[in-house]
């Protein structure tokens, strides 16, 4: 019942024999060094996405600030224009923008 196996190839040249090892034993470790190989895949693509989504939420964080600045310039200019000219005072329009 346990049949004693001989394997052997040859991998870029070089020439290899393995005898004395059962076909399940050697199927059960290419099994868990593939499992092994996936987990660690999994663990730099998780790795990987953290760093991804942390930029994309700077970047977010960026453009949100920028627009705040861009929304008070446009009050401050709205201000100055609703003004008449004699009246225009930056300063007034300014404190009413923020």
């Amino acid at each position: 019942m346990n049949e004693v196996e001989e394997v052997s190839g040859e991998i870029a040249g070089q020439k290899f024999s393995l005898k004395s090892l059962s076909l399940n034993t050697l199927l059960t470790l290419v099994g868990v060094l593939g499992v092994v190989g996936l987990c660690a895949l999994m663990w730099t693509h998780l790795d990987e996405s953290k760093e991804s989504s942390r930029a994309m939420i700077d970047a977010i964080k960026e453009l949100t600030v920028s627009q705040r600045e861009q929304t008070v310039v446009a009050r401050e200019q709205n201000c100055l224009i609703s003004l008449p000219q004699d009246r225009r005072d930056p300063e007034l329009c300014r404190r009413i923008a923020r």
